[in-house]
């Protein structure tokens, strides 16, 4: 394993002290990158303390030496457990997730000596137990709020609710959109929406929110400037089947989304009226609209990447670029600076696509394909550090660093 840790511990001796009934503590030396190093004297108990926590946050933690039936005295075993334990807490320090938690800052004084390495943990304001399987978020920093589409995904309330339903009354919600205020630290539920069906997925954007939903039907809510309950929302059916991304342009006032059916669709905002319409190749499953460049980006279930000139008064297409690797796309990142599309593949693999300079996407190629190794589920880019960050389904988080000087 890479060592990422700012921290060394070691165990280099211990110490008996008969005047205090024969204690016996081991001397910890604590050494931090660009820090001078210093030495805390702790029991056997506080070690064993720190690991029983450890455990229960953290996996494939190394062994710690048991208890023993009878106390330590002689030399001999006291020098035995201070191997042992030189050699657990040497392991443990090798890892940034264990160096960086509170219970490891505390018991090695790591605020005291070494501040600059101490971070803080996020408080949880608040939370919303939630009923549903959450699709999609979108943040809105100038209302400091907050939307949430999500699904029901238990077998049986689906049942219930196609038994249940009819046109005219909802009596087990299969999807829901919702709005809450996160203003004074606090969660409050402002306002939701039911359908009849599940949701998928939502754009918001100066005033208009639009909701995909499972069998092909775009919602369209205008909201007022206090993001107020809205009281006559209008849908179309744009598609024969799911709505896997949707986005709404405000310059143009059109509506992009995307279908499992294959199509991209355009549609005129005001009139909720097909403008346009292209039939790709395999399920759509990911839509990325960079309004710097014009271009839309979609991926399909097959890999593929499709580019889309939007600059036209009708759409053009552009180019396709398959992936090294026969897997679902299921995000997208880019770096506009450097002219980089990164392709998150289900299976686990990144493929890193040469988009170039505005109006040079005709000729994009790709440049590299880098696995992870998991089931990656979301990605996203820091211009700023150059990091990319990959989150995958069993809640871990990839940081790729320097890629884009490996690229050059």
């Amino acid at each position: 394993m890479q060592n990422h840790s700012f921290c060394k511990l070691s165990v280099p001796t211990f110490k008996q002290y008969e005047q205090f009934q024969g204690v016996t503590l081991y001397c910890i030396d604590v050494q931090v990158i660009g820090v001078t190093a210093w030495r805390l004297e702790l029991r056997y108990s506080d070690l064993f303390d720190l690991n029983t926590i450890l455990k229960a946050q953290f996996q494939k933690l190394p062994k710690f030496p048991g208890k023993t039936l009878s106390k330590l005295t002689t030399t001999q075993e006291l020098e035995k457990r201070r191997i042992k334990l030189n050699t657990y807490l040497s392991s443990i320090s090798e890892r940034l997730e264990i160096v960086t938690c509170p219970i490891f800052c505390e018991l090695f004084e790591i605020a005291k000596y070494a501040p600059k390495y101490v971070f803080e943990q996020p408080k949880i304001i608040n939370s919303q137990q939630h009923l549903q399987t959450i699709k999609n978020c979108q943040y809105i920093k100038e209302q400091e709020a907050l939307l949430v589409v999500s699904s029901q995904t238990e077998g049986y309330k689906q049942l219930i609710a196609f038994m249940q339903n009819d046109e005219n009354s909802i009596s087990e919600a299969l999807g829901q959109v919702e709005l809450f205020s996160l203003k004074d630290n606090q969660i409050v539920l402002k306002w939701s929406q039911i359908f009849d069906n599940q949701a998928q997925c939502l754009h918001y954007s100066e005033g208009a929110l639009i909701v995909g939903l499972e069998k092909g039907k775009i919602i369209v809510y205008q909201l007022d400037q206090d993001l107020n309950q809205p009281q006559h929302p209008s849908n179309y059916q744009m598609h024969k089947m799911r709505v896997n991304g949707v986005f709404y342009h405000k310059l143009k006032k059109v509506i992009y989304s995307i279908s499992q059916d294959g199509t991209f669709v355009v549609t005129q905002r005001d009139y909720l009226k097909h403008k346009d319409q292209l039939l790709l190749k395999g399920e759509l499953t990911t839509l990325l609209v960079c309004e710097y460049r014009e271009i839309a980006f979609i991926g399909n279930s097959k890999g593929s990447v499709f580019m889309l000139d939007l600059n036209k008064e009708n759409v053009q297409y552009l180019k396709r670029v398959d992936c090294q690797v026969l897997s679902k796309i299921v995000d997208f990142a880019i770096n506009n600076q450097q002219g980089f599309l990164f392709a998150a593949c289900e299976s686990g693999y990144l493929q890193v696509i040469d988009i170039g300079s505005i109006g040079r996407e005709s000729n994009s190629k790709t440049k590299i394909c880098i696995s992870t190794n998991q089931q990656t589920k979301k990605i996203s880019y820091c211009q700023q550090r150059h990091h990319i960050y990959i989150g995958d389904t069993l809640g871990n988080v990839t940081i790729l660093q320097e890629l884009m000087n490996q690229m050059q």
